[in-house]
């Protein structure tokens, strides 16, 4: 396998999908063939599979997808169009970079880069540095912004924060960290080399990401559901461990990039002309009822799934599965129980990303949730 480091020397979706409230952009740059450094295999495959699926299967319009290639990636490029979209967009807008090429991490200085299709072996000032990176990210005036780097080193690029904790006891995880601004990263490893792949292929990092959008069935996800299938698949097939986290000092506010699937129309036909704010759109909690768009696909779980199933679904620790089983086969009235678990889920797995726990203490919290997820079973089956 290859190394991303500088070497010394259309499918139909259903109808009724829930619209994003903010418009989405892709910045996908992927390189291949550098002018002075060695070359890479796959960073261009990765790059346009991924622009692909995000453009078929959900809701990102072509029209808002931005892309740089091998020789169209300098550095003066890639910066003309961080500039673009600084002046540009605005909180009613998303935007997702993914990077794909060589990273570079000089040690004396604790600096790690980006390197541009014209960047050059110890010459700093030809390459794209963290903190100049961070400036731009932070000029960016969106709703959510995520960064998504396949490169080297490229978890220099993420600087751990505190957790999000809480629960979700006010509406849907998805809904709440929707509505406040984010900033996320998630580096295909850590400050270390990450691998190219096979020839031909994709790389680890990429091939992770590609399965869990291209298999997802639930018509959104959150970021945090993305990085904890990535985390888990990469490190169980190459030498390197991606890292996540808010991106901190940028304008994170607790929030989270929501990825929503397709709806049959663009996004922009489905949204409202004056949207409603949040508060708004939520009915009392006895009378919330499930979402339209959700309900088949319910119906189709709850059929095929016994609760003999869903205890075994918490005892092996497969959270995502059990969550969907259980909202599919709780009854309504036990609703906010099942959002309060589901919260607490996330805010383990956020304390897991972040590193701000002991593994001990993450054991524990997680016996607990399983204690209180086998008894939820119980009472929800009655």
């Amino acid at each position: 396998m290859n190394e991303r480091r500088i070497k010394s020397g259309k499918k139909p979706v259903g109808p009724g999908f829930p619209v994003s409230r903010k418009v989405n952009h892709l910045l996908a740059i992927g390189i291949d063939t550098y002018a002075a450094v060695n070359p890479l295999h796959n960073c261009v495959r990765d790059t346009q599979a991924l622009v692909k699926l995000l453009q078929e299967e959900y809701q990102f319009d072509p029209a808002r997808v931005y892309t740089l290639f091998n020789a169209e990636a300098t550095r003066e490029s890639i910066l003309q169009t961080l500039e673009k979209l600084a002046l540009e967009l605005g909180p009613e807008d998303n935007l997702l970079i993914y990077f794909a090429g060589h990273g570079y991490y000089m040690k004396k200085l604790d600096k790690g880069f980006l390197v541009p299709v014209d960047g050059m072996e110890d010459k700093s000032s030809s390459m794209l540095d963290n903190y100049q990176i961070r400036g731009w990210l932070r000029s960016m005036g969106v709703h959510h912004l995520a960064l998504i780097v396949d490169s080297c080193f490229s978890g220099a690029l993420i600087r751990q924060g505190r957790s999000l904790g809480g629960e979700a006891n006010d509406g849907s995880y998805e809904r709440r960290v929707d509505a406040f601004p984010s900033r996320w990263g998630l580096a295909a490893g850590g400050i270390e080399v990450v691998s190219d792949g096979f020839y031909g292929r994709h790389s680890p990092f990429a091939q992770s990401l590609l399965t869990y959008f291209s298999q997802q069935t639930r018509p959104y996800f959150s970021f945090v559901d993305l990085v904890r299938h990535v985390k888990k698949a990469v490190a169980s097939k190459a030498e390197q461990t991606p890292l996540a986290g808010p991106i901190q000092d940028v304008g994170h506010e607790n929030g989270e990039f929501i990825f929503y699937r397709k709806k049959a129309g663009s996004p922009e036909e489905a949204r409202p002309e004056n949207p409603l704010p949040d508060h708004a759109l939520e009915p009392a909690p006895e009378q919330r009822p499930s979402h339209p768009a959700q309900e088949p696909a319910r119906e189709e779980l709850a059929k095929a799934t016994t609760w003999e199933q869903v205890q075994q679904l918490v005892v092996t620790g497969e959270y995502e599965k059990t969550f969907s089983a259980l909202e599919a086969m709780a009854p309504g009235r036990y609703e906010m129980q099942l959002l309060a678990l589901r919260g607490r889920y996330h805010g383990l797995v956020t304390q897991e990303l972040e590193d701000v726990s002991s593994p001990e203490s993450l054991t524990r919290q997680y016996n607990r949730l399983n204690r209180d997820l086998l008894k939820f079973v119980s009472l929800a089956r009655r």
